[in-house]
């Protein structure tokens, strides 16, 4: 039988996560989608050909199991795991971090100062922007 194969899984904000794999060949796609690695349920499902899905309407901050099947649930490939990201609202963190823009001199001080807070934040929002300013593992992430 067909298998999904070289299946990974990304989250790429809060509440969605994209699933990427090679078709074995088998026809349309479905995914399944778990909260505790052992209890799956059908979450949708691509037409033949088609090697991507976005899982939406996540929680945040969730870690989620995937496996696919090309042939009705006979086969499943390999079981992927992701955390969606989260972020603590930036009222929590003491209001929003307002960062030097273009054009403006900013001392060291208030530089470290800055980037003292950026680290120590899950989230804020970025001057008045709707985005979300998301750490984790190093990285910063904008959620738009």
């Amino acid at each position: 039988m067909a298998v999904p194969t070289d299946v990974r899984v990304e989250a790429i904000s809060q509440n969605d996560t994209l699933l990427n794999w090679v078709s074995g060949g088998g026809g349309n796609t479905e995914i399944y989608r778990s909260t505790n690695g052992s209890t799956y349920a059908s979450v949708g499902g691509v037409g033949n050909g088609v090697v991507t899905f976005t899982d939406d309407f996540l929680t945040g901050g969730t870690k989620y199991w995937y496996k696919l099947t090309e042939d009705a649930g006979a086969t499943f490939s390999a079981v992927v795991t992701v955390w969606t990201h989260i972020c603590i609202t930036a009222a929590a963190e003491g209001g929003a971090l307002v960062l030097p823009r273009a054009g403006e001199s900013v001392s060291q001080d208030d530089f470290n100062f800055a980037m003292e807070r950026l680290e120590s934040m899950n989230e804020t929002n970025i001057g008045r922007s709707p985005c979300n300013l998301c750490i984790s593992d190093g990285r910063i992430t904008l959620d738009c």
